[in-house]
């Protein structure tokens, strides 16, 4: 096993004696990494989201933001689109729209209880004139109940409410 030693010894260099080397006395001994004095007593804090600035709403309450950042929906009232009308909305009177590889409700109109005539009326008018590009396609006018929250495809069309109103 001594010869072993021996002859690991005579076969590794001496580094002081590999070119372009320093000799292991007078290289510096690694320095310990310093921290400043004010974070030397702080211990390492676990992380959490609820320590970020929270944003504000317009009255000022801190709002709630999801863990991955995302804000919420906002919910606010949607009202007649009849001037004056400060109604909450009852219907949306909507045409399915698509360009071929996305589709959707194109609003034209929402409309209280009082005001459905004037509003799905309007709307017929301002489909009349819309002319769409040769890749997109839109369908006839439709009244559907609108509920806050719900998306599209889950708002109830109204059949009946239609055939009363088409001109």
């Amino acid at each position: 096993m001594s010869g072993v030693a021996v002859d690991n010894l005579e076969n590794n260099p001496d580094p002081t004696e590999v070119k372009g080397m320093m000799p292991r006395n007078l290289a510096r001994p690694p320095r310990p990494i310093a921290r400043p004095a004010a974070l030397a007593s702080m211990r390492p804090r676990r992380l959490q989201w609820s320590r970020r600035p929270r944003p504000l709403s317009p009255s000022g309450r801190p709002l709630y933001v999801r863990p991955n950042g995302a804000r919420p929906v906002t919910r606010h009232a949607v009202c007649c689109t009849i001037e004056g009308c400060s109604e909450p909305a009852s219907y949306k009177i909507a045409a399915r729209w698509s360009d071929g590889s996305f589709a959707e409700l194109k609003t034209y109109g929402f409309a209280c209880s009082e005001h459905l005539g004037p509003v799905f009326r309007e709307a017929e008018r301002r489909q009349q004139g819309y002319r769409p590009s040769p890749n997109e396609s839109i369908e006839e006018l439709a009244i559907y109940r609108y509920e806050a929250g719900k998306r599209d495809r889950q708002l109830q069309r109204l059949w009946g409410l239609e055939d009363n109103y088409r001109t």
